[in-house]
């Protein structure tokens, strides 16, 4: 395993990944300038969205040590923003369905999307 600095590891995760700014920052419900922020600047997002990006780029994040080894993984389903996808409905279907939904329904002001075992996949907010 190689020693690599985190904001190096994800612009590496990024261009490993072959996903523009724009897919990456629809993938997890964030603005394109916040993600092209986060990879011409340097700066470093907190862990949760360092995971979230991770495993939207096909990479797992894991911490060892003193004899653990714990893999981490994103909160709950996938939060996306309404406004990333213009707030149509035909579009949050289609993402929803990307995702593994085979239903969505509203709830809360915005929507989710449900899997065949009725678990959320993906909220839409």
């Amino acid at each position: 395993m190689d020693d690599i600095d985190a904001r190096r590891a994800l612009r590496e995760m990024v261009a490993g990944s072959g996903m523009s700014a724009y897919r990456l920052s629809r993938t997890i419900g964030r603005s394109k300038s916040y993600v092209s922020t986060l990879l011409e600047s340097g700066s470093m997002p907190g862990v949760d969205t360092f995971v979230q990006l991770a495993h939207a780029c096909g990479y797992e994040v894991e911490v060892t040590g003193h004899g653990a080894r714990w893999r981490l993984s994103p909160d709950g389903p996938t939060i996306r923003r309404l406004e990333a996808l213009g707030g149509s409905l035909d579009r949050v279907v289609q993402d929803a369905r990307t995702l593994g939904a085979v239903d969505v329904r509203a709830e809360g002001g915005g929507y989710v999307g449900i899997d065949d075992d009725g678990a959320v996949v993906v909220r839409y907010v």
